[in-house]
């Protein structure tokens, strides 16, 4: 049977369970942004709820970047392990990457108006940059190791 699930806070758990939905869905940039005791206040909310949050969307904001000049390992190692940890405290199994802003390629070209890529980007830039958008990323989610 599939499982549905709502993106959205986990103060609007109880309802998305009464609602009849499975589970919620986070986004991690915004679970890792909170201060401890927001944090604290909301795994408390999703505790409380008839329903948890097993997966979270936007892994890194665009702050956090992984292509370009701007990596820095210390700032991605120290995000994802907060981050990962607020996760798997509040029972997520699942993260998807995503995370256009952070993963984009800088000057890879730019979106034409109808959302494709424009010719400054090369097919084969194009199929690699698609096979990096889902992740399983952490054991310590639940799920498998990071695979391409």
């Amino acid at each position: 049977m599939i499982r549905l699930g709502v993106c959205t806070k986990p103060e609007n758990a109880e309802l998305v369970g009464r609602l009849g939905f499975d589970f919620i869905e986070m986004s991690l940039a915004w679970l890792e942004d909170l201060s401890d005791e927001e944090y604290a206040r909301q795994r408390d909310i999703l505790k409380a709820a008839p329903i948890g949050a097993e997966a979270c969307n936007g892994m890194l904001p665009g702050r956090v970047r992984v292509t370009g000049p701007d990596v820095d390992e210390s700032v991605i190692r120290a995000y994802l392990e907060k981050a990962f940890s607020r996760a798997h405290e509040m029972g997520v199994k699942v993260v998807v990457f995503g995370s256009g802003a952070a993963r984009g390629v800088p000057g890879a070209g730019r979106r034409t108006r109808r959302g494709g890529r424009s010719r400054a980007i090369s097919p084969s830039r194009r199929n690699t940059a698609k096979s990096t958008t889902s992740l399983w990323p952490s054991s310590r989610c639940g799920a498998p190791s990071a695979t391409s």
